[in-house]
């Protein structure tokens, strides 16, 4: 259960005060390892990656705790390492690829795990939807998950990936048009 009851600026100051900081912290994955799974899912479509993410990002979350300055900057702060952890992800994947050539690739991996996955187990057009983000890069994906999905803002993108607005305005337009694309060509 998503915990809605303790607001970012209340778990910032439990983080910060070394007495409260367990408190904070287990109230701050509460709070967001639902959206984070989803985040990470969305982007490597893989559960056990997804599920690696998401441990991953909250470790490194309670090991750098004391560089967040602003309780204002805590969700674009989770989302930063969440899509940082599944970005680096994105790219082993695409080496092992390059590393071994007879594999199969990357896409054609991630719609195998689209089409075993329950978190992928609506309608047709819904695994179509997620196939055709297939053929989106690392960044248009993260772009595009975080603006259509977890409806952010352009400025909390920008904090969360360090793009400048006007980059991700046109990231997530080039996203738009290339899954249109791939639609059309199913």
């Amino acid at each position: 259960m998503q915990d809605n009851k303790h607001s970012d600026h209340e778990i910032f100051e439990q983080l910060r005060n070394p007495s409260t900081q367990e408190v904070g912290f287990r109230r701050l994955v509460q709070k967001y390892k639902h959206r984070a799974y989803g985040l990470a899912i969305k982007m490597v479509f893989d559960h056990h990656d997804a599920d690696d993410i998401t441990q991953e990002a909250f470790i490194k979350i309670w090991k750098k705790k004391q560089q967040l300055k602003e309780a204002d900057k805590l969700k674009s702060w989770v989302f930063k390492i969440v899509s940082n952890e599944a970005l680096q992800t994105l790219r082993r994947r695409k080496r092992k690829s390059f590393l071994f050539p007879g594999a199969s690739s990357g896409e054609e991996q991630e719609k195998q795990a689209i089409a075993a996955h329950p978190y992928f187990s609506g309608d047709e057009i819904q695994k179509r939807f997620y196939e055709a983000m297939t053929a989106l890069t690392g960044q248009q994906r993260n772009v595009f998950t975080m603006k259509y999905f977890e409806e952010m803002k352009y400025e909390e993108i920008s904090e969360a990936t360090g793009l400048a607005v006007g980059t991700l305005k046109a990231t997530y337009h080039q996203s738009v048009k290339k899954i249109r694309r791939e639609l059309e060509n199913v």
